[in-house]
């Protein structure tokens, strides 16, 4: 049994072209979320999906210098494909996916998906989701899913099958967060409030957790 983590990152954004690649903390945004990642003890590796297009070669070979694994693949529109990343995968193993616009992703969540999965709570476990509302989420921003390796194989890799087919659960959010306070970066503006976040915390590394940096800010 194993647990892979994939890091979605591109600079495509059309909404915020090469937010990844801005700093937070000193360092592109991309690398502070594959840092805190690789914090997460039940993980086992952690691959950076990155677009197969031209644009997209510097970030590639930035993710590659730092020491990453890359995987460069098709990304399509309508539906992000996890099949190519199952190949050497076995049944009961895990994938947990992450986006590299959310920087202050959370090692300590990652681990409770890992965890919930593992127990059979349901073929995909997140701390939230883009699909369907649910008001005891997690903030925008500390977006995890966990999938069953198994059940994504029924769906050919598509994790908006496996979501539809109903077998997906959403973990009710820590009290101690803020539920409606996003630390997604999805605009500039937004950007300008995670390093203000970040400033204020002074990049202290203690404070890792969401419970941790919101007990803090607060």
């Amino acid at each position: 049994m194993s647990n892979l983590a994939i890091l979605q990152a591109s600079t495509q954004s059309l909404r915020f072209p090469n937010k990844v690649l801005q700093k937070v903390g000193g360092q592109p945004m991309v690398l502070l979320a594959a840092s805190r990642i690789l914090q997460c003890p039940l993980l086992d590796k952690l691959v950076v999906s990155v677009p197969l297009e031209p644009a997209d070669a510097g970030l590639a070979d930035l993710l590659q210098r730092a020491g990453l694994s890359v995987q460069r693949m098709v990304w399509k529109s309508e539906t992000y494909n996890l099949a190519p990343f199952m190949e050497d995968m076995d049944g009961d193993d895990r994938i947990v996916r992450v986006t590299a616009d959310c920087p202050f992703v959370d090692p300590a969540l990652m681990s409770l998906v890992l965890e919930a999965t593992s127990a059979g709570v349901a073929d995909v476990v997140a701390t939230r989701t883009d699909r369907w509302f649910y008001a005891t989420a997690y903030p925008p921003g500390y977006d995890v899913e966990c999938f069953s390796v198994r059940a994504l194989r029924t769906h050919g890799g598509d994790m908006t099958a496996v979501w539809t087919e109903g077998k997906g659960h959403i973990l009710n959010a820590d009290p101690a967060c803020q539920p409606g306070l996003s630390v997604t970066v999805d605009y500039a503006h937004d950007l300008l409030w995670v390093r203000t976040i970040w400033d204020y915390l002074n990049g202290n590394v203690a404070y890792q957790t969401v419970r941790d940096m919101w007990s803090r800010w607060s």
